[in-house]
């Protein structure tokens, strides 16, 4: 016996479900509410964090850029003094640990002052210099330096004469690592990590990730090449969580600035987000089991008080609840049972019996048509495919014979529908008596009849349509006094090749036939027409 369907079995699974159900749903809602609470928390800090991280670094280039422009208006008192003026820019690297190297650019853009060039350099053609000769201190784009060949930051402030007109400009270059490194200084967490990005998603600076720390990589003209994973857009007004670079799950948030040409991006592990929060759910949980563990033996003992009495005869009540309806009903001995549960069993054998019977007449019904015998469209599409499939599998031919009775209309119009239906009677018998016994005669409806043959090639196909034809012209129909006599039109074809109709080997055996049909009825019907490539435009009547 099946325990899982005694009545016992049902009380104890309630009695679990009673106990543990409110405790998981508590237990759910928890940690659904409290994931929302931490991951809420977690990404409202990383945004702050991220402004702030934003503000230091807007500051930061704020900060050189000013040094650089303050430099260019006091720090210079004679241009024509190159001594001086390397001396001048010496003390201002001494004091501006920022920059890497400082220059003086003349207004054609030639650097004349600075650390020693291997070769004359003119920056005159680059953007951050036209901006100066406009009289604007400018924060170029990241470029490759000349010099260190590292990824920098131009800073780059126009140099006036006492007249006002361009007399250069001091140009400061400071390597992205320091700009890196103030990045990393800036983290409150450990595990947080922040760094720049192009805003279609190229990575400006390293980046530090379960101990492996990230060059970015550029091409000769200062581009960024290194790929990196951007958060959302969104991701300022709602979490978003993904796997980054180095696919690790992460929470990020990501801050524009610079004009959108750059991207402040935080990042941090789930896992570390969630360290605290899973210890706290799984304490949680072991209470509630502790709970659940407490109360379930309570439970069931009530349990067992209420199924003792009626246990031994759900015993024998149970093996007709696996019965079949092609089965009868097991003989039970009833002379001691209780009045109930005699009732019970004699109720279920009478409706167990009933509705045995329904349902071979239902299935019969299904598939059979009620007037001829034959098997109906259902049955075409049941056993129709299993047919083909069969002859398919076995390499041998099928063919399908598509029957319509001429003028059908005009003998309901003429003897009545009572006529008809002897006429298709009739006409049913005749294709009946013809066909072997393995074939499939289908009733498709109205007046229309088809035919599936197996291990029939188009020749086989062709004798017994023609067979058909020849019986139903010759057997006439008796109505009332009158003898109504009938011709039929036939359409063969045979399966072969992929199909060209439909999108199965029935659909498109059952069009082809169809099309041959129509070809025999506008021949002048009581014809047999055969499948052929020429009849694919041919269009059955409908």
């Amino acid at each position: 016996m099946a325990r899982s369907q005694s009545i016992a079995s049902r009380i104890r699974f309630f009695s679990f479900l009673l106990v543990t159900l409110p405790l998981c749903v508590s237990l759910l809602t928890f940690a659904v509410v409290s994931r929302i609470l931490v991951v809420g928390g977690a990404h409202h800090d990383m945004v702050v964090e991220l402004q702030h991280h934003k503000l230091t670094t807007e500051r930061w280039l704020n900060e050189q850029l000013q040094s650089i422009t303050f430099f260019a208006h006091t720090g210079i008192s004679d241009l024509h003094d190159t001594a001086a003026l390397q001396q001048a820019l010496r003390v201002f690297l001494n004091y501006h640990t920022s920059f890497s190297q400082v220059f003086y650019a003349s207004p054609d853009g030639s650097l004349l002052t600075g650390p020693e060039l291997p070769v004359p350099i003119n920056v005159g053609d680059r953007g951050y210099f036209q901006k100066a000769r406009q009289g604007l201190p400018v924060v170029s784009p990241v470029l490759v330096s000349r010099f260190s060949h590292n990824p920098s930051l131009i800073f780059c402030a126009p140099l006036p004469f006492a007249d006002g007109r361009f007399a250069g400009a001091v140009i400061g270059v400071t390597d992205l690592r320091t700009l890196d490194e103030a990045l990393l200084r800036l983290h409150r967490r450990q595990n947080d990590q922040s760094f720049l990005a192009t805003a279609d998603g190229y990575l400006l600076t390293s980046r530090l990730q379960e101990n492996t720390i990230i060059l970015p990589r550029y091409n000769p003209e200062g581009i960024p090449v290194t790929r990196t994973v951007l958060p959302p857009e969104d991701s300022l007004s709602t979490p978003h969580f993904y796997r980054n670079t180095q696919g690790v799950y992460v929470l990020g948030v990501r801050l524009a600035f610079k004009s959108g040409q750059w991207l402040l991006v935080q990042e941090r592990p789930v896992r570390a987000m969630l360290g605290g929060y899973s210890w706290i759910i799984a304490m949680t949980m072991a209470g509630a089991l502790a709970t659940a563990a407490l109360l379930i033996p309570f439970l069931l003992k009530a349990g067992r008080r209420i199924t003792g009495p009626i246990e031994e005869i759900s015993t024998m009540s149970e093996e007709l609840t696996h019965g079949h309806y092609d089965k009868e009903c097991p003989y039970l001995h009833t002379a001691d049972m209780p009045p109930e549960i005699r009732r019970l069993y004699d109720n279920f054998c009478f409706m167990a019996e009933r509705v045995s019977q329904q349902m071979r007449d239902l299935e019969h019904l299904s598939f059979c048509d009620t007037l001829t015998g034959l098997h109906n469209r259902r049955h075409l599409a049941h056993e129709g495919t299993r047919t083909i499939t069969a002859c398919t599998e076995a390499d041998l031919p099928c063919s399908c014979l598509m029957l319509d009775i001429d003028f059908f209309k005009q003998v309901n119009d003429a003897w009545g529908h009572d006529a008809g239906d002897m006429v298709l009677q009739s006409v049913a018998r005749t294709i009946s008596n013809a066909v072997r016994s393995k074939d499939m005669t289908i009733r498709m409806g109205g007046e229309e009849f088809a035919v599936i043959a197996p291990a029939t090639d188009t020749a086989s196909a062709f004798s017994l349509a023609e067979r058909i034809r020849r019986n139903i012209e010759s057997t006439p129909v008796q109505a009332a006094d009158d003898e109504i006599r009938i011709t039929i039109s036939i359409g063969v074809a045979d399966m072969g090749g992929a199909p060209i109709f439909g999108t199965t080997q029935l659909d498109d055996l059952l069009a082809k036939a169809d099309r041959a049909l129509y070809q025999a009825k506008k021949k002048g019907r009581n014809r047999t027409e055969i499948w052929s490539e020429k009849l694919i435009a041919a269009a059955p009547d409908g």
